[in-house]
């Protein structure tokens, strides 16, 4: 981690470093908002860069002299007029010089007037040049700048306007080293509480620290993982993050306004391929110095090699939890009860996890775009990779089985515990079968009931839970092998046709029987002529010998034909038929 974590700040250093020579005091320059460090360390924000009119009091060469108001005001540049009405030409923060050149020795300038415009306007200061035009400042001058709270400096004569210009830019340049100073410390700063416990959560609480502000983990829906502060998230986050999403890890996203900056950076491991872990989000100080964006970028550097050290530990507590849960499903709970309690430490550290006396299993597959029926063997094809996913109630355990390499969550049945796995799990697009309710010595029945539900998932169905009426919960019980061959006796004389005309005749029966035999819906749901769904259930009911007129046929042919399909292990065309009197593995 020390070394990983050492190279990424001081690559980060070298690019600030070669990214900000020659930047223009003109822009670089802005006036602070951010509030006081209540930490002692710096603040990365344009408090760096901040040159007041006491600072340029300083310059004791140049003579300037404080007329009227007070010397707090914020410089960010130098603008030079003697026009009657310069405001329009002013951006706001200037230290405006003239001599009254345009108002000569007659006392023709309304001096209140062309004051209260450069004060609307923003100005920061006014330097007024004697010994040209006027042996001093004027007195209307003076008495307006005093009443409006703006401050009015004399500049002597043997002090040339350029003079002054030079001294300030010398100032901002200062403050940009100083905000350059306070980047590298901020960076030092993240990489020592990456380096600690909690490495998320501290860095993301130094991040909001060092730029006056709140940083916060999201995920790709914009949802918070990890929060550095206080306070909601910038509005339209979640927008953003849909927006940024398909340029994966180069994606960022960088909002100013008058009142504060919003940076959205993703967040992967070093060199990952695909979509990003989560999302950094910084709402900070406004006019943000590009020191910051070095930062930032840091920043979401080092959480990328978090995440990563986070999803491999979640990853081999899943393998952990895995080995209890075969021991589960092989009778032996005792010996399944210490494999947990031995369970790898978590962070932030907690108590092991124990058996509950009652239990569901949850059979995960991937996501809701998978659809339709799987072949409900309970391979690991579709199986999600724990690391992603969500957060889950307390007491939730996420395993990945060593043989199969299914991921399956281990609920507590009490306090609606399997309802939120259910819901965590479905609305990060995946698939849930939910097992029967059992206790640990009934593992195997809870997990071979999860699997059969999960085999019904799909996309329009992305939780199916085993207790459930219908021909789900039947597989539960009797087992999805002794579903699947009685489904295959009664549907056999369908095998003797061509595999189309068998597919239309199951399809146009079960969307019969699901429209509860109302034709019109069925022919729309089957995007057939009402006369085409009419002839192919009249060629089933002579295939099959069964009369959907009759509510026993009815109600066999809805379990048949709505039955998870695949072969049954062992089964043959033409068997018995006789139901599999357990649950396999």
């Amino acid at each position: 981690m020390s070394v990983t974590v050492l190279l990424l700040v001081l690559g980060s250093l070298r690019r600030h470093r070669g990214g900000t020579g020659g930047h223009d005091a003109r822009h670089a320059a802005g006036r602070c908002r951010c509030p006081p460090s209540t930490t002692g360390g710096p603040l990365l924000c344009e408090g760096a860069t901040v040159v007041t009119v006491a600072d340029l009091l300083a310059r004791a060469e140049l003579g300037l002299r404080v007329v009227a108001g007070g010397t707090s005001a914020a410089l960010r540049w130098v603008a030079t007029s003697e026009l009657e009405d310069p405001a329009a030409f002013l951006e706001g923060g200037e230290l405006l010089l003239t001599t009254g050149l345009g108002s000569g020795t007659g006392g023709g300038q309304d001096w209140p007037a062309w004051l209260e415009r450069l004060a609307g306007a923003g100005v920061g200061a006014v330097g007024f040049g004697t010994g040209l035009s006027h042996e001093r400042v004027p007195a209307p001058l003076v008495a307006a700048a005093a009443r409006r709270g703006v401050a009015l400096l004399e500049v002597p004569p043997a002090t040339p306007f350029i003079a002054v210009s030079e001294a300030l830019a010398d100032l901002l340049r200062s403050g940009e080293s100083a905000a350059e100073a306070a980047a590298a410390q901020a960076q030092r700063d993240l990489a020592v509480a990456a380096g600690g416990p909690d490495g998320t959560g501290r860095l993301l609480a130094v991040l909001g620290r060092a730029t006056a502000g709140t940083a916060w983990l999201v995920d790709e829906r914009g949802a918070v993982l990890r929060a550095g502060g206080p306070g909601p998230l910038p509005a339209g986050t979640a927008a953003v993050v849909r927006r940024l999403r398909p340029r994966a890890l180069l994606a960022s996203h960088t909002d100013l306004s008058p009142t504060g900056s919003v940076h959205v950076r993703a967040v992967g491991a070093a060199g990952a391929a695909g979509a990003p872990h989560a999302w950094l989000v910084l709402s900070a100080a406004p006019e943000p110095a590009r020191a910051r964006q070095a930062v930032v970028g840091t920043a979401a550097a080092l959480l990328g090699v978090l995440l990563e050290q986070e999803r491999c530990a979640r990853r081999e507590r899943a393998r952990w939890a895995g080995c209890a849960v075969e021991l589960l499903l092989a009778g032996h709970v005792g010996a399944a009860a210490d494999v947990l309690a031995s369970a790898p430490p978590t962070a932030p550290p907690a108590d092991p996890p124990a058996l509950p006396a009652v239990l569901r299993l949850l059979h995960v597959r991937g996501g809701h775009e998978d659809g339709g029926h799987e072949d409900g063997g309970g391979g690991s094809a579709g199986a999600p990779d724990p690391a992603d996913l969500p957060a889950l109630p307390a007491g939730a355990l996420v395993a990945v089985l060593p043989r199969r390499g299914d991921v399956l969550v281990l609920c507590p049945e009490a306090r609606d515990a399997p309802a939120a796995c259910e819901a965590a799990l479905s609305g990060a697009g995946l698939r849930v079968g939910t097992g029967l309710a059992v206790p640990p010595a009934g593992a195997a029945l809870g997990e071979a009931s999860a699997r059969a539900a999960a085999a019904r998932t799909g996309a329009g169905r992305p939780v199916v839970r085993a207790d459930e009426p219908g021909a789900t919960a039947l597989a539960a019980r009797w087992g999805g092998d002794g579903l699947r061959a009685w489904a295959a006796e009664v549907l056999h004389p369908l095998e003797r046709l061509p595999p189309a005309e068998a597919a239309d005749l199951r399809a146009a029966g079960h969307a019969f029987l699901a429209h509860h035999g109302q034709r019109l819906a069925a022919a729309s749901a089957l995007g057939v002529h009402r006369n085409t769904l009419r002839h192919r259930l009249a060629r089933l009911e002579q295939v099959l010998g069964r009369s959907l007129d009759v509510p026993q046929d009815r109600a066999e042919l809805w379990l048949a034909l709505d039955a998870p399909t695949g072969a049954p292990a062992g089964a043959r065309a033409g068997g018995t038929g006789a139901p599999a009197g357990g649950a396999g593995p």
